[in-house]
């Protein structure tokens, strides 16, 4: 199942809060009132996607990252996998930020069991730039919980 929803971002007198906020907690909100299992994906306005995405994002379990090309002016944003372990040793930006997880918006897919059992949200008050990682803070303690999806980024 799915559903297209909308709701207003408030308006801003000094500075354009981050873009979505309003927009995902609904979706959040929603997928918790639904209460079946499933994958959530925030895919952003400005990407082209895949096919083949979708596929992949069926076997996520608890956070699934993938690469996402063209991201802060560099080619791509993608995960370094560790060839003995299989988890993400550390995900790749061309700018390097003191994000703990430095993913676009679409880099990333959730399972719902996580938004059930953490009930985490988004918030207007953290800065432009700093939804995902935020948001995954939420859900997870250390970056080798993702799970690498798009054969291994």
């Amino acid at each position: 199942p799915f559903a297209h929803v909308h709701t207003k971002s408030p308006k801003s007198t000094k500075t354009l809060p981050p873009r979505g906020v309003e927009q995902r907690n609904l979706a959040l909100e929603i997928t918790k009132q639904v209460g079946i299992p499933g994958v959530i994906y925030f895919g952003d306005d400005d990407n082209a996607y895949d096919i083949r995405l979708f596929g992949q994002l069926r076997s996520t379990k608890l956070i699934g990252v993938l690469p996402v090309a063209f991201r802060g002016g560099g080619l791509y944003e993608r995960c370094i996998v560790n060839a003995t372990t299989g988890k993400v040793d550390a995900i790749v930006e061309k700018v390097p930020t003191k994000r703990k997880y430095p993913m676009d918006m679409a880099g990333f897919a959730y399972h719902t069991s996580l938004i059930w059992d953490k009930n985490p949200t988004f918030s207007s008050a953290w800065p432009n730039g700093n939804q995902e990682t935020k948001f995954t803070e939420q859900l997870i303690q250390n970056i080798q919980e993702l799970e690498p999806l798009a054969w291994n980024c």
